[in-house]
């Protein structure tokens, strides 16, 4: 049995001025330095110069979090939250899909300085058990876990910077033994506060003075620190719609006591046995590898160590005779702690997608003491580089911990490569139904959807994305690719509504009505069926549907055929989509319409009864008939009524179709026309439907359809009859689907008022016509808003195939959610590499702040210390007097004294920060304070 293969096939990231991994390639391509001068930090010799990502807004509504649970919640857990949701949605899953099943999340931390919060919060007068809950390390991958009701595991780690690789590993290993179904790795990090950059710097681990990062150089002197996060979604390959690469392998371990004095500097030795065991236990050869993505962490002893160490296992160990590229995306983003690796794994996902390595920015002298560089074994990437992609080719990542951890991480490409630019000309128009937190949101994804150049697998993924409901996500729209000269994408605050299907009768039909939606697969596929049951009865129903001559539809039998045909298409179109049908009703002959998609008649039994119906209309011995549209309701049109005429159409309380001899119908029109009425007379090929005088056809008709339709079906109560009037529903006519039931409704009045007042508020129905013959109708008997219209057709469209897809689009405002994918050739999976990402399409709602870790007055800063102080002291300093809030705040700190030279603590917290730095306690509180107000507090 072959092992499973595992891929990663989304990705959610956010770094300094990059909001996801495509921007964040571009800036790497741009070879960009994404660190600039911030207001974060002011002294203690650290420089104020980060990478900063906004941490500060959080949707926590969205993730059915309270206002005081979200204020306490550590904002490195939030950004994860929103990052593995952008991961789920970039790989063309529905965030929901995977609701209840076994899914397990692999969360990675490192210093989280907001956990300092929680310690002194529980002295302020604002203190809550909130914040145990909130800043709890377990509470990032559980809340994870919680939100999308996974069921597998759920892990919080901690294990220095490379511990991606662990997780990684967990993950894959989880997936292959099949605990798991997929995987969420995720890693965040703020370097929010100086402290840390201060004792980093005095490891000489960091640069303090904010320079460039020089990785692998002579001149190195550490790298800035930075925020960021990614998260990676893991899948099966087989069940993977994108693969931005396969995991062939990863690994972390201690690699061993450093022999050095100084803890930080790694074990050469450990770390060469456990790179030689990992591709050892892998099977992987070395030569195959086409880059390698580094560490490079600037500091010239520990570039050292790991290039000599690379050197000696993948050239001197592995037989490697080419020279290797190599790189490190610390020199365009600095340090990012936890999430250095997945960093690192985003720039080589930028290299296997774009087929460019980014250069690493800032090199310019080679690291005299690493023998692979100067001997040109290997080799950095100084400069943009084609990644040389072979099917059998490989990229690795590296990783050093703080100490002597290493991780180290094998990808593989995705198999299948770009695919050249494609020709909208050659493809049917893309319909795409979007969804959003807010009317801003939903217009930032129609925008990016419009934005990018027509391909068919990125809409593929964008429709898997919203093809179903998300919760929370009230705002939608809908995009056609490409669009249709002057279209406008509306947006609509979703309003659940029942769906109701209304088929049109006579005089929907017109020339070329088919012609324009014969490049839609399934109407395409439904014409063609129909077709080859008419043709043997000597008719072309795709000669009928695409001629657009003079004189189309002048045999009343085609016009039959035709407008049921294309119900019966359209009706297969709704299906496909999953748009089911609360409730069905028809007007005339539509009510074979409704008869197919009640299930009663069968596509063939559907067209049969129509051409039944043609045949039997032209076989019967008839007078010759008018009929014509009334501006009047039945109720008010019945006391002028000539003997001679009937009414044929209860169409509303101010629309009828009256139908008698052609002579007294035109005399009729005539009268009303005379009196301000509107009266139009409608030619339906000289006879009087739904009269007395179409009882000649009833014997024809009926033995014809007992042909088609052998044995009667019983009618759900969907199907609103308009042939059979309310006194006579519980009849077997009314129960029914049967010829009798069909021939009577070509006999009776067509009842449509009286069906329309049985419809529900709240709904929207949809016309299944070639041409929406009844809006004006249906919009007058039951108006906007609390019913909504739609028509599948327009007589003359421009574009017929955009006014059907932006009717479908149109449906989701409803609270519909149609499968539109359903209308499109398959599209092979996993995507091609290339494929733009999704994950900036999912969005947020953030209309106010919801973390704050700084004070809004001097007295509630020193309110809060003091307290705390107060009870440190107690414990620590029996002997200490206590400092009033008074004292302290008018500074009055001399008089009281700890023990002999000692300040009290809470007084050394609003001195200049440095100046207690051999104290520990006072060395602390300066930074505290420094960190709430982000200013040094003067003293008078």
């Amino acid at each position: 049995m072959a092992e499973i293969e595992v891929v990663i096939s989304g990705i959610g990231a956010t770094f300094p001025d990059s909001s996801d991994v495509q921007q964040f390639g571009k800036d790497l391509l741009d070879n960009k330095w994404l660190l600039k001068q911030t207001n974060r930090y002011h002294d203690l010799g650290v420089e104020a110069v980060t990478g900063h990502v906004p941490y500060e807004t959080f949707d926590h509504i969205f993730y059915g979090i309270n206002n005081r649970l979200a204020e306490n919640t550590d904002p490195v857990s939030k950004l994860g939250y929103q990052r593995s949701f952008e991961a789920i949605v970039d790989a063309g899953l529905h965030p929901h899909a995977m609701r209840g099943r076994n899914v397990g999340v692999y969360a990675g931390s490192g210093v989280n300085e907001f956990e300092q919060r929680s310690m002194f919060s529980l002295n302020s007068p604002k203190a809550e058990g909130y914040c145990v809950m909130g800043i709890s390390r377990t509470m990032f991958c559980n809340r994870i876990s919680y939100f999308f009701d996974f069921r597998g595991p759920s892990c919080a780690m901690d294990s220095s910077w490379p511990v991606a690789h662990l997780q990684l590993q967990l993950a894959a290993q989880a997936i292959r033994d099949g605990q798991c179904e997929a995987a969420v790795v995720v890693c965040a990090n703020l370097a929010r506060y100086p402290e840390t950059s201060y004792l980093l710097n005095s490891l000489g681990l960091i640069n303090a003075a904010g320079a460039p990062t020089k990785c692998f150089d002579q001149d190195g002197s550490g790298s800035v620190r930075s925020d960021a996060c990614v998260a990676l979604f893991l899948q099966r390959s087989d069940q993977a719609k994108r693969c931005y690469a396969k995991v062939l392998g990863s690994s972390m371990a201690f690699t061993g006591k450093s022999s050095s004095i100084d803890a930080t500097l790694p074990d050469p030795r450990g770390m060469q046995a456990f790179l030689s065991n990992f591709y050892r236990s892998h099977s992987i050869d070395p030569r195959r590898i086409a880059y390698l993505e580094a560490d490079g962490s600037a500091n010239v002893v520990r570039d050292e160590c790991e290039l000599n160490v690379l050197d000696a296992v993948l050239f001197k160990e592995g037989g490697r005779k080419e020279p290797l590229l190599v790189g490190s995306v610390r020199s365009n983003v600095g340090h990012t702690d936890c999430v250095s690796a997945l960093a690192s794994i985003c720039k080589t996902v930028v290299a296997m997608e774009t087929g460019v390595i980014p250069a690493t920015i800032n090199y310019r002298t080679p690291n005299a003491r690493a023998e692979g560089l100067t001997a040109g074994r290997l080799r950095v990437v100084a400069e943009n580089t084609p990644l040389q992609h072979t099917p059998d080719s490989v990229v690795a990542i590296n990783t050093l911990g703080l100490t002597s951890m290493m991780g180290h991480t094998v990808l593989q490409a995705n198999p299948r490569g770009p695919q050249p630019p494609q020709d909208p000309a050659h493809h049917l128009p893309r319909l795409i139904t979007v969804s959003g937190r807010n009317e801003d949101g939903v217009s930032k994804v129609v925008k990016q959807v419009q934005e990018q150049p027509f391909d068919t697998n990125y809409y593929r993924l964008v429709q898997d994305a919203f093809s179903e409901d998300i919760r929370g996500y009230d705002y939608r729209s809908y995009v056609i690719c490409p669009a249709a000269g002057g279209e406008v994408a509306p947006i609509e605050r979703v309003e659940k509504r029942s769906v109701w299907f209304v088929y049109s009768g006579m005089g929907s039909q017109w020339a070329g009505m088919g012609a324009g939606l014969m490049s839609v697969p399934v109407f395409a596929e439904t014409i063609e069926r129909l077709h080859a049951v008419l043709e043997p009865r000597g008719l072309s129903l795709k000669d009928i549907l695409t001629d657009t001559s003079p004189g189309a539809f002048k045999d009343i039998l085609e016009s039959f055929v035709g407008i049921t045909a294309c119900q019966i298409a359209l009706t297969n179109v709704l299906a496909a989509v999953g748009l089911v049908p609360d409730g069905i009703v028809g007007h005339s002959v539509g009510e074979l319409g409704c008869a197919y998609a009640d299930g009663c008649l069968t596509e063939e039994q559907t067209i049969l009864a129509a051409y039944a119906r043609g045949v039997a209309s032209n076989q019967a011995t008839l007078i010759r008939g008018m009929m014509a549209a009334i501006g009047l309701g039945a109720k008010d049109i019945r006391p002028k009524l000539p003997p001679s005429v009937d009414i044929a159409c209860h169409n509303s309380s101010t629309s009828c179709t009256l139908s008698g001899p052609a002579a007294d119908v035109n005399a009729f029109v005539e009268q009303l026309s005379a009196e301000g009425v509107f009266a139009r007379a409608v030619n339906a090929a000289n006879i009087a439907y739904h009269s007395r005088y179409i009882q000649p056809a009833a014997p024809f008709l009926l033995q014809q359809l007992k042909e088609v339709i052998p044995e009667p079906r019983p009618r759900s109560d969907k199907w609103l009859t308009t042939s059979v009037p309310d006194d006579q529903q519980e009849s077997d006519l009314a129960k029914y689907c049967s010829a009798e039931y069909q021939t009577n409704n070509l006999l009776s009045p067509v009842l449509f008022e009286e069906a329309l007042a049985r419809i529900p508020k709240q709904a929207l129905l949809i016309e299944i016509a070639p041409h929406g013959l009844l809006q004006a109708i249906l919009k007058r008997a039951l108006p906007d808003p609390e019913y909504k219209h739609v028509s599948l057709s327009q007589r003359g469209h421009a574009h017929p195939v955009h006014c059907l897809l932006a009717a479908i689009g149109r449906t989701s405002f409803a609270g519909a959610a149609p499968n539109v994918a359903a209308l499109y050739p398959a599209v092979e999976f996993p995507v091609p590499r290339g494929t733009a990402s999704l994950a900036t399409l999912a969005t947020w709602k953030v209309d106010e702040t919801t973390f704050n870790d700084t004070f809004t007055t001097f007295q509630e800063m020193v309110v809060y210390v003091h307290r705390w102080t107060d009870n440190f002291c107690r414990n620590f300093f029996p002997y200490s007097r206590q400092c009033s809030l008074a004292d302290a705040c008018h500074g009055d700190h001399q008089r009281h004294a700890l023990h002999e030279g000692e300040r009290h603590p809470t007084l050394a917290a609003v001195r200049r920060p440095g100046e207690y730095k051999r104290s520990t306690l006072a060395w602390h509180f300066p930074f505290q304070i420094h960190r709430m107000f982000n200013r040094t507090v003067p003293l008078p």
